[in-house]
């Protein structure tokens, strides 16, 4: 088996692999995970970007066109979303018992909603850099964002319609937490994806007698989108008992958004 591996091949795979392991070291797990992305294969030869008239209609449909490019991670994707409204259906008529299908719905919207938002990080990249489409950074992430929030709102709420048809919740409750559900977990991917490298002092050790709890703040700073977007899946789930909940959940993204751009690049 040794004699029929090639010295480029080898190569080539020794260099991804150190690529990969320094990104997990400094708990880039995106960047880690899209290294070994193959590329699209299916559907390859159609246009990403098709130019229109109106600049908002071109990158909300290259969205569209870029992730159909991909049609096995699309599918994989609407699935998980599909999957999220099931289970805020389900909770609906659980009350408090619903947290647990709340946390669960949290983080399947994240991994669903994640790849519908590839455009989104591909802007949040550009607006710290020097702008490359002549247009403000403000518009360019709010068009951004139609896409991945209009997908994953319809999915979502279709799953969470069938899920209340076999309990005896209410579907207004389920709409309104879908929707607010698939607009959170937009927000949490956009925070996450304006946050930037990890800072030096995160990396130093602080010796103590409970360990070293700087282990902890790394794995908060990596996971913040995730956690942000399990936090509102719970939410969500309390929506009838606890609506302060919703709005303290969502002014945690909306604050560290705010502050992230504005010390964006």
């Amino acid at each position: 088996m040794l004699e029929t591996q090639q010295f480029d091949d080898l190569l080539k795979r020794s260099i991804r692999l150190a690529q990969a392991q320094a990104q997990v070291f400094i708990m880039e797990f995106g960047q880690a995970s899209s290294i070994y992305r193959e590329p699209p294969r299916l559907l390859r030869t159609m246009k990403a970007v098709r130019p229109s008239r109106h600049v908002w209609i071109t990158i909300a449909r290259s969205d569209l066109y870029a992730s159909l490019r991909s049609p096995i991670r699309l599918l994989t994707s609407l699935v998980c979303v599909f999957g999220t409204g099931l289970l805020v259906g389900f909770g609906s008529s659980l009350g408090p018992l619903a947290a647990p299908l709340g946390l669960g719905a949290g983080a399947l919207s994240y991994m669903g909603v994640g790849p519908l938002a590839d455009g989104l990080r591909h802007g949040a990249a550009q607006v710290s850099d020097l702008s490359l489409y002549g247009i403000s950074d403000r518009f360019l992430i709010s068009v951004h964002v139609i896409f991945p929030i209009f997908v994953s709102a319809v999915v979502a709420t279709i799953g969470g319609l069938i899920g209340v048809q076999l309990t005896s919740g209410s579907i207004l409750q389920v709409l309104v937490s879908t929707v607010s559900l698939s607009v959170l977990t937009v927000a949490s991917i956009l925070m996450s994806a304006l946050k930037g490298p990890m800072p030096v002092q995160f990396l130093a050790s602080v010796p103590s007698p409970m360990g070293d709890p700087m282990v902890l703040t790394r794995a908060m700073w990596a996971l913040d989108g995730l956690l942000t977007a399990i936090a509102a899946g719970v939410a969500v789930s309390a929506l009838s008992t606890a609506p302060v909940l919703m709005i303290v959940v969502a002014v945690i993204p909306l604050v560290l958004i705010a502050r992230r751009w504005r010390y964006r690049g």
